[in-house]
């Protein structure tokens, strides 16, 4: 089905940066400081996707790192990580290419991450500046992803309707969260999940590299 598309929302971790570095940075940071061992290597691409506080639910269900203060130490890494909120972050290739082709055909541009907000922000303008025209993080009284609240608050707000809107993303929370408000829906190759498992979430499509996601907004079918 032929589709004119409006707007593009891109997950920010593992979609439109790669932050796992200084994500896993600062978690060690935290961890270390309280006497916990740094997390183990083969975990790293398993803890994001569910926003800041997800991550030491996470890291609380490992061995060695039962008891720790989950909402102190998510506080202390948002901290740590605000004070320095690109250190070790770097775009990933094509990506702004891919953005500047899609605001020069008027499409326009937002994130819809679980980070934390003013966080997520920071990173978003450091990187990518005004090719990224909203970014929508963790905040008080909103819901994450998968709810598609503020998906659809995106769409509504753009003047879009969420057929015309692609979600992109490298995790199963962000089609969930596209199936849910009725957007079409892509998997990204170079994230930190694999695309077979997107595919099989059910994702519209698969890009295996930026420009995939330009050519099918401007294409205007997926």
């Amino acid at each position: 089905m032929d589709r004119k598309i409006k707007l593009c929302v891109f997950d920010l971790d593992g979609t439109t940066a790669d932050t796992l570095p200084s994500i896993i940075y600062h978690l060690n940071g935290v961890l270390v400081s309280h006497g916990y061992p740094e997390v183990p290597v083969e975990s790293h691409k398993s803890l994001p996707g569910g926003g800041a506080r997800s991550l030491f639910v996470k890291v609380s269900a490992m061995d060695g790192y039962a008891g720790i203060d989950i909402d102190g130490m998510t506080a202390e890494w948002i901290s740590r990580y605000s004070a320095d909120p690109v250190y070790l972050t770097s775009p990933f290739d094509g990506i702004a290419d891919m953005l500047r082709e899609l605001r020069e055909a008027g499409i326009r541009t937002a994130v819809l991450t679980n980070k934390n907000e003013l966080l997520a922000r920071s990173v978003v303008s450091a990187l990518y500046g005004d090719l990224i025209e909203k970014t929508v993080g963790d905040a008080p009284g909103r819901a994450l992803k998968p709810d598609p609240g503020e998906l659809l608050a995106l769409c509504s707000g753009f003047g879009a309707d969420p057929s015309e809107c692609i979600h992109s993303g490298d995790h199963m929370i962000d089609i969930r969260t596209a199936k849910a408000a009725g957007t079409l829906s892509c998997g990204v190759s170079w994230g930190f999940n694999p695309p077979e498992t997107l595919a099989a979430e059910g994702a519209s499509f698969i890009a295996e590299k930026p420009a995939d996601i330009s050519a099918a907004a401007l294409g205007g079918a997926v």
